[in-house]
């Protein structure tokens, strides 16, 4: 086989358009998530301060006498 044919029949080829679809749809799905995760951050951030705040503020009982006087 001849280099020109080589050529021309990897350049008509189809063979590779599939793996070339599919990194291409990839890259803009990882694309399009790091746009919209930059965009509910803060929000994420302020809800993981708050579930903080209301955990480290519930008692949790170590004896019966004490959940008893919870009650």
């Amino acid at each position: 086989m001849s280099l020109t044919a080589h050529i021309r029949g990897f350049a008509s080829g189809e063979d590779g358009s599939v793996v070339i679809d599919w990194a291409i749809l990839t890259a803009a799905t990882i694309g399009i998530s790091a746009f919209m995760f930059d965009g509910v951050a803060g929000s994420i951030e302020a809800l993981a301060y708050d579930i903080e705040a209301t955990l480290t503020s519930i008692t949790v009982p170590t004896t019966f006498a004490a959940y008893q006087d919870l009650n």
